[in-house]
């Protein structure tokens, strides 16, 4: 089977890579973003560039690609938010496995999903105005609020977490600035080992076939970002939480459901929906839940197997070793018992699953993305 993969060189495009190649998939690679000297995976068959200036030139250009290539299956994991508008045409020259329009709004809308939980009964943050984050912070010196983007950036970028009645001015109006709008919500306390990662799969007739959930154990930064070591859990009930807000919907293809439990009642509170992959669904795949195969048999219609014929061990470990390093140098140069630490850190490591294994054989798309930071460094100073 022929599959055109949208956004190869993010982590989540590279590690799908990999897998449907592995499992004998031809894939054809494009993205907005190339390497210097053509530098891309050894398993892309052929790569094409786009520019993603504006919306329609986007669909135009990956319908050109599509009309050269005629792939049995397209799998967006960049530009989503374009091509999503524009799913039924796409499906028309290829198969996309994705949810409407107004169901992916209604995801990618952090204040919006947040809002649809409390109505459908999902524990999770209130939204709260300027007025009532401002009351809460004063009323309660321990209380903090979260300000973040209203459509998620990826990577906790432009995300807060704030005491001071300033700084929650301060943040409201940069990020409003730099994404566009702010919103504001409640603060679930608890450590990075208390926040989830669940990736799932919808096919064609909105039946959840696939589902893989990890706990954090490290993250960048250290106040939320991106996992920098985790392990596999099973948590069925939070499956069954958050179904309410997929069956709503009618949720076609993948989905990411980030959660924490509250360390206040211990109850699981829904954080976002991100309407695509985890950017870590390399772990997902390397623990045996074959996301990209049922993604593109689901896609073409093909009958699948229920969820739990896939399944995972609790307690597998994995590591992705830039952010995981970052993150224990940081804890490390003001820890008091660094010995401790240490000691900690390699019972950790024991069978741990790296990151490095894959990208040492198929190294060329890191070598290509070092060289892209260290050329786009030299232009900016």
């Amino acid at each position: 089977m022929k599959v055109l993969i949208i956004g190869v060189n993010t982590r989540s495009g590279l590690a799908m890579v990999r897998h449907l190649a592995r499992q004998g998939f031809e894939v054809i690679g494009a993205d907005h973003v190339s390497y210097p000297y053509d530098l891309r995976s050894r398993h892309i068959k052929r790569y094409y560039s786009f520019s993603c200036e504006d919306e329609t030139g986007i669909v135009e250009q990956i319908s050109g690609i599509v009309e050269q290539e005629k792939p049995e299956v397209l799998i967006p994991l960049k530009c989503s938010r374009e091509l999503h508008r524009h799913r039924k045409y796409l499906d028309q020259v290829s198969r996309v496995l994705l949810p409407d329009q107004e169901a992916y709004l209604a995801a990618d809308d952090n204040a919006r999903m947040l809002e649809q939980c409390a109505e459908l009964g999902i524990p999770a943050p209130r939204v709260l105005s300027l007025d009532d984050a401002i009351a809460l912070i004063k009323g309660d010196e321990a209380q903090r609020v979260v300000v973040k983007p209203r459509v998620d950036v990826g990577g906790a970028r432009g995300v807060h977490i704030v005491d001071k009645v300033p700084l929650l001015e301060k943040y409201v109006d940069r990020v409003g600035a730099t994404f566009g709008d702010a919103i504001i919500s409640e603060y679930v306390p608890g450590p990075p080992t208390a926040m989830r990662s669940l990736n799932l799969l919808f096919d064609r007739g909105t039946t959840l076939r696939a589902a893989f959930t990890y706990s954090k154990i490290r993250q960048w930064p250290v106040t939320g970002g991106i996992v920098g070591s985790c392990v596999s859990v099973h948590e069925t009930q939070v499956i069954d939480m958050v179904l309410p807000f997929f069956r709503k919907w009618n949720w076609r293809g993948p989905a990411e459901v980030e959660y924490k439990w509250d360390a206040r009642d211990k109850v699981p509170r829904l954080i976002e929906i991100n309407p695509r992959y985890s950017g870590n669904i390399s772990f997902a795949l390397s623990c045996g839940i074959p996301f990209g195969v049922l993604h593109c048999q689901a896609a073409v219609g093909n009958p699948l197997p229920d969820r739990d014929a896939h399944q995972y061990r609790d307690g597998i470990k994995g590591l992705w070793f830039y952010f995981y390093l970052k993150s224990v140098l940081r804890e490390f140069g003001t820890s008091r018992s660094r010995m401790r630490l240490l000691a900690s850190e390699l019972a950790m490591l024991r069978r741990v699953r790296l990151d490095l294994a894959d990208n040492l054989l198929d190294i060329a798309p890191v070598a290509g993305f070092i060289l892209k930071v260290l050329k786009d460094r030299k232009k900016t100073g």
